[in-house]
């Protein structure tokens, strides 16, 4: 694995020191003294990480006491690291009375802080994790759930730039991860990356969850993007821990050539295997490569071999060569409130990240008016070349017109690109022709069967 990645792994997976010494090793100010239910949490937090048969022994016991003293509590000081008057950011940026209590899993005591007050579900330890992220750290589902009944943000990253799902992946947490992705807040994580670049799939991959794969790809994680700085996808990672029955799953839900995906270094999944000595993985990695050369070698055949005479110089080949084209689009059907546009796309290599549907008035718009924009994430599955759909709004959630019935209006599909340093001279946007003009009447109805993929529209942040 890169540099960049074996630090992540070293810093955030598989630190030094267990988890429970990161978050309490928070120096705390020599002149105020912890308030006592502050003091009670902590202690069965560590607890439960040092001796977990002593915390259990002592459970109900402790549990009475804490909520005890929640109960008498007359001030939000209370739950807070410190005492006094003023709440100081070095007193704020401490764990507090929650993140003790989700991260121990003492769901009552939970319970009653959120009860008593709301806005410790929000704050941040000196890492940037909220309550939610330390229940997720330590695999706790009931607490993970009672913390997003209570509007727990999914969408909060650390200083890592990491999610709760982030975590939950990389420990192989399935029901958790399943909860935050079905929550409302987080059901458009899935793709989000790290500040080391990695998505929760590459996660995952990495600790050998098959179960969690499973949980994020059907959630429509991407299982062909790529690291920033490595180009590595999900088999790549698993290759590197020699995870056999994740790589089974991956191979099964991917692009038939996604064995054939190269890193920054010029290493497929087979060639990355390889090199950490995994040799069952190798060898289940060869097969696809091998049928992947025969395929190539029958229709060559078919085909024909070229002459010398004949063949292309491969350079301009490549220059030349229309690996992502994209179709103007046609309009399908329209409703009320919803019309929806096709376009055929030719994504040879997976280059398209987003795309962006332009709009514009192609009879009463004013002279060089920009045309209305309408941004969709690249759905993983779709195909090298596909017929995709693009469902687009009447109005935006601000209630601004994006089109209305009656009018006559072009469309424009723009296809936006990752970088390739194999292909320098390869553009970072391709951008469809405009339609012919439309008129938008409710008695348009479908012309051709329901595409494979189907984009919703997201809102660009």
């Amino acid at each position: 694995m890169a540099p960049g990645l074996d630090e992540w792994f070293t810093t955030v997976v598989h630190p030094s020191s267990p988890p429970t010494a990161v978050a309490c090793e928070v120096s705390e100010p020599m002149d105020s003294a912890p308030p006592p239910a502050l003091i009670a949490l902590r202690d069965m937090y560590t607890t439960s990480r040092r001796d977990p048969e002593a915390y259990c022994l002592h459970y109900d016991a402790a549990t009475r006491r804490v909520l005890s003293m929640i109960a008498s509590a007359d001030s939000l000081e209370q739950f807070l690291p410190g005492a006094g008057e003023i709440l100081s950011s070095d007193r704020l940026c401490m764990p507090n009375a929650l993140h003790y209590a989700a991260g121990c899993g003492c769901v009552e005591a939970a319970e009653a802080l959120l009860q008593r007050n709301a806005r410790l579900n929000y704050q941040s330890d000196g890492y940037g994790q909220t309550p939610l992220m330390w229940a997720v750290r330590h695999g706790l589902a009931r607490t993970s759930e009672l913390l997003l009944r209570h509007d727990a943000d999914p969408k909060h990253a650390d200083y890592f730039g990491e999610s709760a799902l982030h975590s939950a992946a990389a420990r192989g947490h399935a029901r958790i991860c399943e909860l935050l992705i079905s929550s409302e807040r987080g059901r458009n994580t899935v793709n989000w990356t790290n500040s080391f670049g990695l998505t929760p799939l590459h996660l995952a991959a990495a600790g050998g969850s098959e179960g969690v794969c499973r949980i994020l790809v059907e959630s429509r994680a991407d299982v062909v993007v790529k690291t920033p700085k490595e180009a590595q996808t999900a088999l790549h990672q698993a290759a590197r821990h020699g995870c056999a029955s994740t790589i089974e799953y991956l191979l099964s839900v991917s692009p038939d050539d996604l064995v054939l995906f190269r890193d920054a270094s010029g290493a497929t999944a087979k060639d990355v295997a390889a090199r950490h000595g995994h040799q069952e993985v190798v060898e289940r990695l060869r097969r696809p490569e091998a049928e992947h050369k025969e395929l190539v070698e029958k229709w060559s055949k078919l085909l024909g071999a070229a002459d010398v005479e004949a063949q292309l110089d491969c350079a301009s080949m490549l220059e030349n060569a229309p690996v992502v084209e994209i179709k103007p689009p046609v309009l399908q059907k329209i409703s009320k409130a919803m019309l929806q546009l096709t376009s055929c796309i030719h994504d040879l290599e997976y280059r398209i990240v987003e795309y962006v549907l332009e709009i514009r008035d192609a009879l009463g718009g004013p002279q060089g008016a920009a045309p209305a924009r309408v941004y969709y994430a690249r759905l993983g599955e779709q195909r090298k070349v596909d017929e995709v759909a693009f469902d687009v709004p009447k109005r935006r959630a601000t209630g601004q017109s994006v089109w209305e019935v009656g009018r006559t209006y072009q469309f424009r599909l723009v296809g936006r690109c990752s970088r390739c340093s194999w292909l320098p001279f390869a553009p970072w946007q391709v951008m469809s022709e405009w339609s012919d003009p439309m008129l938008l009447t409710t008695k348009q109805q479908r012309r051709n069967s329901v595409p494979r993929q189907r984009n919703e529209p997201w809102r660009r942040r």
